[in-house]
């Protein structure tokens, strides 16, 4: 199911707006793809959100965001394989896009490994929403 999520900026959730960013979100789990939906949104992000990887590079080929933020464990096909199919896109723009990790199992999926995999940064679960959202600026040069 793909869902955009256009939110408003609450100034006191974040010193850094999203206002104008494309954030493609993928998680197989429901309650955390809402969560990750919801805090983006808040700050301003326009959010498409994804169940499977499959469909975030579906997202990313269709319309290049400025950011995605994805689950490591999913079932099937997981978070290593979207950040491999995405650094392999022959468009440059989308080849480029920084890929957040985020991750409940922190000894799996060290910091060292997700950056050797070609994610651009790693956020252990839970995350702060003020922490995703500045990560997120922080993604897309802001």
């Amino acid at each position: 199911m793909t869902e955009v999520i256009r939110g408003t900026p609450r100034p006191s959730l974040l010193s850094r707006s999203l206002v104008g960013l494309k954030v493609v979100v993928v998680d197989d789990d429901e309650s955390s793809l809402d969560y990750f939906a919801v805090a983006l949104g808040t700050c301003g992000a326009e959010v498409m959100t994804a169940s499977t990887a499959a469909e975030a590079l579906r997202l990313v080929q269709a319309g290049c965001p400025d950011v995605v933020l994805s689950d490591i464990a999913m079932v099937g096909r997981d978070g290593y394989w979207l950040v491999r199919e995405i650094r392999g896109l022959a468009d440059q723009a989308a080849r480029l896009v920084p890929v957040v990790a985020t991750t409940a199992y922190g000894r799996e999926h060290s910091r060292e490994r997700t950056l050797a995999a070609g994610f651009s940064e790693r956020l252990p679960k839970p995350v702060d929403p003020e922490v995703l959202c500045q990560t997120v600026a922080r993604m897309a040069g802001r």
